[in-house]
């Protein structure tokens, strides 16, 4: 019998030992989460809440088990973002006053990630305890930069409208689960805003590009008038050409038979005329067929 209670105790013992082995959220401190990776098992695709019970047999196998412990604690960030909007100097050039299209947005935000996505973000992102604050910090810069940006893009982003942004800012929050699913946004807040006129920008930019096609069409047209008249040009010294060319074949043909230049003269000789040609000697034939003419 004192065996036998002997062998219960060291039962109990063991099992006791086992089951604290396994317990698995004695492992986690506050606000603590635990992502469970084994080796015969692979990455669980359960996160391990603090103060809720789980209990891991992988556990007690040695180094079976690892356990990712993930602080979750509430990242805050406040980002200055200041420029100008793009090619804004170039469309203000054909404004009749220089405008200013220089902006600068002051946020400030407190984030943190989804307990649920730690395993999505382990196993598809490679975050561990040891990143996960960089991790963080980088995805605070990136929905800083696409808030901004979707304040510069409103249609109502004008000069001194800071009543919109209170409306902006709820219309992007509901649009963070699409761009950052894994984040837990608890402040999204404008601090300060200082916007160009945007109205103003598009018409420049409108008159910029219509300048720039009317200036285009303008060259064009002159384009095609410069080739008419090269083209013009050209067949005027081609006829002027084909003129010569003639000319010198007459003359090369007069050369050759002088008595062509009687005959021509006698042709146009009117009637009553004196004939008058020096060192020419017209026969008396050629004469009498002319005068009968």
């Amino acid at each position: 019998m004192k065996a036998l209670i002997i062998i219960l105790v060291i039962l109990l013992l063991l099992a006791s030992a086992a089951f604290f082995a396994g317990w698995i959220q004695l492992l986690l401190p506050a606000e603590t989460y635990g992502v469970i990776f084994t080796k015969t098992g692979g990455l669980d695709n359960r996160v391990v809440y603090p103060g809720e019970f789980s209990w891991r047999w992988e556990r007690l196998i040695p180094t079976n088990l690892t356990l990712y412990k993930y602080k979750l604690t509430t990242y805050n960030l406040e980002r200055t973002f200041k420029g100008i909007l793009p090619s804004a100097e170039t469309y203000s050039s054909v404004l009749p006053e220089k405008a200013d299209f220089s902006y600068e947005i002051t946020l400030a935000a407190a984030l943190r990630i989804h307990p649920e996505k730690l395993v999505d973000l382990t196993s598809e992102e490679k975050i561990t305890p040891d990143n996960l604050e960089d991790f963080l910090k980088n995805r605070a810069d990136t929905l800083a930069q696409k808030f901004s940006e979707a304040i510069l893009k409103s249609p109502a982003g004008a000069a001194g409208e800071t009543i919109t942004a209170s409306a902006l800012t709820e219309k992007f929050k509901q649009s963070i689960p699409d761009f950052f699913p894994e984040l837990e946004i608890t402040d999204l807040t404008v601090l300060n805003i200082k916007l160009p006129d945007i109205e103003l920008y598009s018409r420049a930019r409108e008159s910029y590009f219509k300048i720039m096609a009317a200036r285009e069409a303008s060259q064009a047209e002159i384009a095609a008038r410069v080739m008419v008249e090269q083209e013009e040009h050209y067949l005027s010294q081609q006829r002027e050409r084909e003129n010569l060319e003639l000319l010198r074949q007459y003359g090369e043909l007069l050369s050759k038979y002088p008595i062509l230049i009687k005959f021509l003269y006698l042709k146009y000789l009117e009637d009553g005329d004196e004939l008058q040609i020096p060192e020419l000697d017209i026969p008396e034939a050629i004469l009498g067929e002319t005068n009968q003419n």
